[in-house]
């Protein structure tokens, strides 16, 4: 028989960006297990299993989590509300007294940055992008994909039926210029330079125009239709890769560039 040890207690203070601190905030812990046991390599991590149903931060900013072993690979502390950007703390294990500890490359544990007797975390307001993606006809353009590099971090989201797109939880301080690109198999893809507003909503309704379009056939030596063939094609930046259909036909629309190469295999 293994009993397992009662577990530590965490207090919580969740504070928004002028240091007041924020009743009525989820906060919860979650596993996080390594892939590897490499931890100079255990750069991804995957939330494995929420640990505690969450608590609500009371009209002072605080809450407490109870239960928390120290014996599991690592945990997150999250806090989150709506129109917030989600703020994390992972912990490693507890020290004999309760103390949270930390992972600190190359391996060594240290104490959780600025904790002393109770865990802040702060809640930033969130800024989103928001827009429809139609096409020249005015159509909208389904499962297009926008991708931005924000604060070295990348986001992703794809449009809807209607070709519509919200790309939520961004942070910053003031205004910032994000790159944003947009792509679609069918179409020329699309960069840009969004204005990026702390608290606020980025509304961006772009344009997709068609590129050229190759199209053809596959057949091997004999003139027969090649079925399945894979077909890879780049200019410029650009790149896509399609499989031939039953005819052997294959078909390439949005390509940029005057030159593409082409390879089958």
């Amino acid at each position: 028989i293994v009993l397992e040890p009662g577990g530590f207690g965490l207090d919580v203070l969740v504070i928004d960006e002028n240091d007041a601190p924020l009743p009525g905030v989820r906060v919860e812990a979650a596993d996080l297990s390594y892939i590897n046991d490499d931890y100079d390599s255990a750069d991804e991590i995957v939330i494995t299993e929420r640990l505690r149903s969450p608590v609500i931060t009371d009209g002072h900013g605080r809450a407490r989590l109870e239960g928390l072993s120290g014996h599991r690979s690592s945990l997150s502390i999250e806090a989150r509300q709506t129109g917030r950007r989600l703020a994390t703390a992972n912990i490693f294990s507890f020290t004999p007294d309760g103390t949270p500890m930390t992972l600190a490359y190359p391996g060594s544990l240290v104490p959780l940055l600025g904790y002393s007797d109770v865990l802040v975390l702060s809640l930033y307001p969130e800024a989103r992008f928001t827009g429809r993606v139609t096409n020249a006809q005015g159509e909208p353009v389904p499962q297009a994909v926008i991708k931005s590099l924000h604060l070295n971090s990348p986001y992703q989201v794809t449009t809807d039926a209607d070709g519509r797109f919200a790309l939520r939880q961004l942070s910053g301080s003031g205004d910032m210029d994000v790159p944003v690109t947009l792509t679609h198999p069918g179409y020329a893809p699309l960069d840009a330079d969004l204005r990026l507003r702390t608290g606020e909503t980025t509304h961006w309704n772009p344009v997709l125009e068609r590129g050229v379009e190759l199209a053809g056939t596959v057949v091997d030596s004999r003139g027969t239709p090649f079925t399945g063939a894979v077909l890879n094609a780049a200019a410029d930046g650009w790149k896509n890769q399609v499989q031939a259909d039953a005819s052997g036909a294959f078909h390439f629309g949005g390509i940029e560039g005057e030159q593409v190469t082409l390879s089958v295999f």
